[in-house]
């Protein structure tokens, strides 16, 4: 037996001090065991890779020998992207990696092959594919960019103006860029109009103590989306790993993004979105005795965050306190729209259920009133993807989400992007 230990070979510190989720599987593709890039594993003699799939899409994969004796104790070996992966940017790494626009699927675990078979496929379709076909003409004129703060589900939210809240950090012309934004104790979400194209509302990972990039970028069918990326790289890669439904290898890294959040908590020293992220990974491994007493405490300390009281009411309703859960849903739209779409999904399922009066198992909870709930938040979760881990929607009025496309006439307040992405040349008659 030999100790073999990993390394991460990116661009950047960030992602190489990740805990990133490894394979280590036979020749034949039998898998051996799963470990973080931060541990070592025992091996007998063999031929053996490693492999880590990316949320991106991509794959690091890296063949290795141990023999018998061990020629050196621990083996280490180097896990890097291949050239045709790597990002075209250093500042643009962690998008590319740990973003979904390269993913090849948005639900399901992709298939491992031993080094020797590789091949690369197609892009298979993905589920907005095809609605995005209503909007398959070039936009007359540049995206705009608008940032909202408040309650969006309550309609108290107002316009914030751009320079107040964004600063660009890099860019690529005509293809994306990336924006800073700082954040406040109150829900923010950023909003990007093609005019006569589609509407992007994004809800922001963010808090008054911490800061998110925003990047904007085309995508191939010429559309440009929205994306937003927390400073807390750990934070990132379960947030993409869980929204991608990918349990098995997110499994691996939980207990890390648990242990910083339940930490950061105790210590009050207290990132908010980092912590309401390793809680609904547990929740979706169902681990739910990781949770301790602390979904509580994200509850009452940020008592401005619709994900905490989400979380709490999600937490309570498994063990079984029913009562105490209803309270913590119906807290929900008092503060505004989750930033998390398990957050969403959560509260409107738990509370469909406790608007039917004839389940007298589930406490002494008020039916109308937990109907009023999904009244409030069912507009928004018809368009929302569950899949995708931000709660993003289509609609002009932020707060009344809608399928039309924009009028190509409309108002140029906000930002206008023209600067990173010209519209395109007028069409010959």
């Amino acid at each position: 037996m030999a100790g073999v230990a990993f390394q991460l070979a990116f661009k950047t510190s960030d992602m190489n001090s990740l805990s990133l989720p490894i394979e280590v599987r036979k020749t034949n593709s039998a898998l051996i065991g799963r470990v973080l890039s931060t541990e070592t594993i025992d091996l007998p003699a063999g031929q053996y890779y490693a492999v880590a799939c990316m949320p991106g899409g991509q794959r690091l994969i890296s063949p290795f020998s141990v023999t018998d004796p061990p020629a050196v104790t621990p083996l280490r070996v180097t896990l890097a992207p291949d050239p045709e992966d790597e990002s075209p940017h250093e500042w643009e790494e962690m998008r590319h990696f740990l973003g979904r626009q390269n993913a090849t699927t948005s639900v399901t675990e992709p298939d491992v092959t031993p080094p020797g078979d590789i091949t690369r496929r197609r892009r298979t379709p993905r589920a907005g594919d095809l609605d995005r076909m209503a909007y398959a003409l070039p936009p007359p004129r540049a995206p705009l960019l608008r940032v909202y703060r408040g309650n969006v589900v309550l309609r108290t939210h107002v316009e914030m103006a751009p320079d107040d809240v964004l600063s660009v950090r890099q860019a690529d012309r005509d293809r994306v860029v990336q924006f800073e934004v700082r954040g406040r104790n109150e829900p923010m979400v950023a909003q990007l109009v093609q005019p006569g194209g589609r509407v992007q509302n994004l809800a922001l990972p963010v808090s008054g103590i911490t800061y998110i990039h925003l990047v904007a970028g085309r995508e191939p069918q010429g559309e440009v989306r929205l994306e937003a990326y927390l400073e807390n790289a750990v934070a990132n890669m379960m947030l993409q790993y869980t929204g991608a439904g990918w349990s098995s290898t997110a499994e691996k890294a939980t207990s890390v993004t648990s242990q910083r959040a339940e930490q950061l908590l105790r210590e009050k020293m207290a990132d908010p979105i980092a912590a309401a992220i390793g809680a609904y990974a547990i929740l979706r491994m169902g681990s739910i005795e990781q949770l301790h007493d602390w979904t509580m405490n994200l509850r009452h300390m940020f008592d401005w965050l619709p994900d905490g009281a989400a979380i709490s009411g999600e937490h309570l309703a498994r063990l079984g306190r029913f009562e105490e859960a209803f309270d913590a849903f119906c807290d929900v739209p008092m503060r505004g729209l989750p930033i998390f779409a398990d957050g969403l999904f959560y509260t409107v399922e738990r509370m469909k259920l406790y608007s039917n009066e004839r389940l007298k198992s589930r406490g002494r909870v008020d039916a109308s009133r937990a109907q009023h709930v999904v009244d409030q938040l069912q507009p928004f979760a018809a368009f929302v993807r569950r899949q995708r881990p931000l709660c993003s929607y289509p609609g002009l009025d932020v707060a009344v989400p809608d399928a039309a496309a924009a009028p190509a006439n409309v108002p140029s307040d906000g930002l206008d992007l023209a600067a990173w992405f010209p519209p395109p040349p007028p069409r010959l008659p």
